[in-house]
C-alpha cells in the first residue's frame, strides 16, 4: 500500500516517516500545487493521496485547533458569472463546464483561492490555497483522495505569526494521527 501525502511545507508533513507513507512538499498555491500532484502521481502511482496542511475557518464553522476532513472544494478564483456560467465554475478544454470537486460524502466544504482569505463566502467553511489543484490533478489523473486540514486561524481574525508557528506543530501532530487513524480503518475494512 502506497500513500502519497501531500502538504504545502513540510512543517505540516514532517511526522509522516512511517514507511507507508510517501511525503511530497506542493509549495503553496493551486498552480503550484496541481503541478507537483502530477508529478508525484506520475512518480510515485500511489493507491491513495492525503492531502494535509492548515486553513482559515469561517467564524462558527471550526475553532483553531480543530482537525476537519473536507467532501467538496471550490476554486474561489473561478468566476465566469458574467458569462452566465454558475459561482466557481469555469470551462474545461472541451467547452464543458467545470466547478466544485466533490471528493467524499462527509466533511466541510474549502474554497481554494490564490490568496490568503480575508472574507468569508456562503458556500464554504474552510480557507486554503492548495486543495483546489490536488483534488483537480488526483480527478484527471483517477486516484482516491481525502484532504484532512487543521485550522490555524479565523477568516478576518489576524493571528501573530509567534502564535501561528505553536498552533502549526500542534497541528502537524494530529494530521498525523489523524491520517494514521484513517489509513488504519481503511486497511480493517478493506478499502486499501
Amino acid at each position: 500500500m502506497k500513500v502519497l501525502v501531500l502538504c504545502s511545507d513540510r512543517a505540516e508533513g514532517a511526522l509522516f516517516t512511517e514507511e507507508e507513507f510517501i511525503l511530497r512538499v506542493t509549495g503553496v498555491g493551486k498552480e503550484n500545487a496541481l503541478l507537483n500532484t502530477v508529478l508525484a502521481i506520475k512518480e510515485c502511482d500511489p493507491d491513495l493521496i492525503i492531502n494535509v496542511g492548515t486553513c482559515g475557518a469561517k467564524k462558527g464553522e471550526a475553532s483553531i485547533g480543530d482537525i476537519c476532513t473536507v467532501r467538496r472544494v471550490i476554486n474561489r478564483d473561478a468566476d465566469l458569472t458574467m458569462y452566465r456560467l454558475p459561482k466557481y465554475t469555469t470551462l474545461s478544454a472541451d467547452r464543458s463546464t467545470e466547478g466544485p470537486l466533490d471528493i467524499a460524502e462527509e466533511g466541510f466544504v474549502l474554497a481554494s483561492s490564490d490568496t490568503l482569505a480575508v472574507t468569508a463566502i456562503e458556500e464554504a467553511g474552510l480557507y486554503d490555497m492548495e486543495a483546489f489543484g490536488i483534488a483537480k490533478a488526483s480527478k484527471a489523473l483517477g486516484k482516491p483522495l481525502v484532504i484532512i486540514k487543521g485550522v490555524s486561524d479565523i477568516v478576518g481574525e489576524h493571528v501573530a505569526l509567534k502564535d501561528y508557528r505553536k498552533v502549526l506543530k500542534k497541528l502537524a501532530s494530529d494530521l498525523h494521527e489523524e491520517a494514521l487513524r484513517l489509513c488504519r480503518e481503511r486497511r480493517e475494512f478493506g478499502s486499501l
